[in-house]
Formats: C-alpha cells, structure tokens, sequence
C-alpha cells in the first residue's frame, strides 16, 4: 500500500512472499524462492521551488527478509537524502545500517550461517542535465565488523558538441575485501555443520573498468553506433577457514593455534590442508582477468518500426592466476590481449494492423 500524492508527505509498505515450491519455469527468471519480504518507507519532501533549491527529500526506510521456516535472512534500516538545487544540480547522501541475521544461502544448500552487522554509505553529485556538458561523480564504502569492507568511485562525463554527435565516458574503480567468500564444500567435517566442511576465505578484490560511447547520426534514420570497455580485475585469498558451527559467523581458521589444522602452500599455489589424520587439497583461486569489448553499429530505420543493424563486434580476454591489484596499466594490457572478432546483422520489420 503507498501513499504517492502530496506535496509534503509520502509512505509506502511493501509484502512479498514466494512459497518454497514456487516456480516460474520459462516465463522469467527467479533468483530465490522460499522468501517472505516486507518493507516500508517514509518521505519527507518539498518540490515547491526556493531561492537555493528546487526540491528536496528524505527518506526513511525499513526492510526485513524470512524464509518460510521463520528464519530472519535479512534487515536493515536507512536513511536516503537528495536535493536539487536552484540551478538544477542535484547532490544525494545515503546511509544503510544491517544488522546481523542468518543466511540459507551462503553455504549453497549446506547449514544456515551467521551474517555480520555492516554499514553501506553513498554519496553523489550530478551537474545540470540540460547542458552539452554533464559530468557526475559518485562514491561507496561498506563496512562490517567482520572485517569486510569497500570503497568505490566512478564518474561520467558525457558531451554533445554538436546536434549530430554525442560521446561519453564512465571510468569507476573499486577496491574490496570480503571475509566470508565462499570457496568449497569438503567431507569429513564435524558433527556441528552435520558432516561437511563449508570453506571459506577471506578475498582481496581490486576492479577497474571505463566505458567509452560516441554515436553519430549520418541522418534521423542513419546512425553510427561505437561502444568500448576495457576491464581488469584481481582477487587474493587468504586466512583459509570453515565454518565452526550451524549458524555460526566464526571460522576455524585454517593453521591458527589450537585448531590442530596446518595449510601449506604447495610449488602450483594450491593449498594442502591437514587435520589430524585427514587432508584435502585446495585450488589456487588468486586471479587477474583482462577483458576488452568493443562492438560498432550502424543502425538504419527504413521505415517507422522497421529497423536493420549491421553490428560488429571484438571480444578479448586474458587471465593471469597472480592476484595482484590492479592499475591503470591493465586497461591499456586489456586492449592489446587476443581476441575473437564476430559480424551479426538484425532485421526487424512492423507489421501494422488496421
């Protein structure tokens, strides 16, 4: 139920709920089923013009997830703030607080566990849209008490120098790292997560990517299409652990004192794992991956509705398993790596009915 009038006040609140049998088979796809959703908002907002903004609003909100069992999966409360100036620049400020729950999920099919508290803070700026010039800037960091963290920037810069062209770029750059990534499932675990070991590690990512666009119309009908993005991206594991106990958020570390486990790094980079008389191999998964894509399309509407793409498209890719951060150079080794070249047309064509 929403309240969506009023100059001053609005709110809203929201029940989903998918039963655990549910299935949508070929009509769409579904990430989870077994869900019970609920969330509600309060706005609090002006849109009467002043003489230093234009609008403002702030934004109270609340949600909360459980499975069928009754089991809490997610909640968090936040706090969302926008204004728009009195020349049409708009900045926004974004606050979410989580709070601890226990997840079905991350174990993929194996005991719930426990999920940390952890704080999501955004921030953004964006200039007046109505220009040949736009630019915006934004940034995101997260935190848990886990140890678990990120922070990312981006910005876009977009510019029409003429009627005909328009060419923009998104570079954005995030460094995170993750306490509880899920790696494998293994036997011989004890009877407190029922049999198996549920692996997990502590991953250090680095990401970095720029999106480049310029579209040229030849005429209303006629235009040239370009898009590019290099990428590259890198994750470290470390502090190798399992889970210590159904609905637990604490590891057994992996060759930490008193656990009675030793890990050793073997000449593949692979990790060799003892426990007492027991041991098990795990895979190197340190990685650099290098991708650049880039397609051209020319794009005619003979007609109204009916429309021909000739598109062209490049794919090139490399891994390197180093799990070193990456850098600006890496955009640059992401365009020179080898590739695949791909030629495709399209042709739709309206059929009107009278």
């Amino acid at each position: 139920h929403d309240k969506n009038a009023g100059r001053f006040t609005l709110w809203g609140i929201q029940l989903l709920a998918r039963s655990p049998g549910f299935e949508i088979n070929d009509l769409g796809r579904m990430q989870t089923a077994d869900d019970i959703n609920f969330n509600g908002d309060f706005i609090l907002r002006d849109t009467k013009p002043h003489k230093t903004f234009r609008s403002y609003m702030v934004q109270f909100t609340s949600d909360a997830g459980w499975n069928f069992g009754g089991i809490r999966q997610y909640s968090s409360i936040g706090l969302n703030n926008s204004v728009t100036f009195s020349n049409f620049t708009r900045a926004s400020f974004n606050f979410r607080y989580n709070f601890r729950s226990l997840s079905d999920g991350l174990t993929r099919g194996g005991p719930l566990m426990g999920t940390p508290r952890f704080i999501n803070v955004n921030g953004s700026f964006n200039s007046r849209p109505n220009r040949p010039v736009t630019w915006s800037v934004n940034a995101r960091h997260t935190d848990d008490e886990l140890g678990g963290w990120s922070w990312t920037f981006g910005s876009t810069l977009s510019v029409r120098p003429g009627a005909r062209w328009q060419a923009s770029v998104d570079p954005s750059y995030t460094r995170s790292a993750d306490a509880r990534q899920y790696i494998a499932t293994r036997p011989g675990g004890s009877a407190a997560t029922f049999g198996n070991r549920y692996i997990f590690g502590f991953v250090d990512r680095s990401q970095l990517s720029a999106r480049f666009r310029l579209n040229y119309a030849v005429t209303p009908d006629f235009t040239v299409e370009g898009y590019a993005e290099p990428f590259a991206a890198s994750g470290k594991y470390s502090k190798l652990g399992e889970l210590e106990a159904a609905k637990s958020r604490d590891l057994v570390q992996y060759g930490a004192a008193g656990t009675g486990t030793t890990i050793t790094r073997m000449a593949d980079s692979s990790f060799r794992v003892t426990d007492g008389n027991g041991s098990f191999t795990l895979a190197n998964l340190d990685f650099n991956r290098l991708s650049f894509r880039s397609n051209l399309v020319l794009r005619w509407e003979w007609q109204p509705g009916s429309t021909a793409f000739l598109i062209w498209q490049n794919n090139r890719q490399r891994a390197t398993p180093f799990g070193r951060s990456v850098n600006g150079g890496d955009l640059l080794d992401a365009i020179g790596a080898k590739g695949d070249n791909f030629l495709a047309m399209k042709v739709s064509y309206w059929i009107g009915v009278k």
